[in-house]
């Protein structure tokens, strides 16, 4: 499950590499919608994370915003997992 964001300028495009940060890589990704094969992009972490199951956005908007923006993100993108905030 997930979205399928289209129709993205050049410009969208680089927020959104600005907001993901230097420890993830925006890497060529296959997948199936509507019964169709479609080239897209998806944002990877350089390095492996630990999760508990799976990442559910619904899930993650009600109960871990706040504690992300707080903790994880700043001007220069998303830390690098597991790095503690300063």
């Amino acid at each position: 499950d997930g979205a399928l964001l289209t129709g993205l300028s050049d410009d969208d495009i680089a927020k959104l590499d600005q907001f993901e940060g230097e420890n993830y890589k925006r890497m060529a990704l296959d997948v199936i919608s509507e019964n169709r094969l479609v080239k897209t992009w998806a944002y990877q972490p350089l390095i492996a994370l630990e999760t508990d199951g799976i990442w559910s956005f619904d899930r993650w908007s009600k109960e871990g915003r706040t504690a992300f923006l707080a903790r994880d993100f700043n001007k220069q993108g998303v830390r690098k997992p597991n790095e503690q905030a300063s």
